[in-house]
């Protein structure tokens, strides 16, 4: 049996209830909270810098800079990563 304290009374309580078991409050809701928060995220998403019309020229020649410095370090981690799974078999 899994044992948890509550957050809002103190008390030690079942850990598989959704509730405590003194005061009736819902348990581990920050910890539910940032599950549901990180099951939304894609990790296979990648953040490139976004360039919106709106920018100023000086920003906007600034953020490509960025874009293409992100998309030279992407292509030469893929490299290694290739030639790694190569050589390692």
């Amino acid at each position: 049996m899994r044992k948890i304290k509550c957050e809002h009374c103190g008390l030690w309580t079942h850990g598989d209830r959704q509730t405590c078991n003194y005061c009736g409050e819902v348990t581990d809701e920050r910890y539910k909270q940032e599950v549901s928060k990180r099951n939304k995220i894609n990790p296979f998403e990648f953040r490139f810098v976004k360039i919106y019309a709106i920018d100023p020229w000086w920003l906007k020649s600034g953020k490509s800079f960025l874009y293409i410095a992100q998309l030279i370090f992407f292509a030469v981690v893929s490299v290694i990563v290739y030639l790694s799974s190569i050589f390692v078999h």
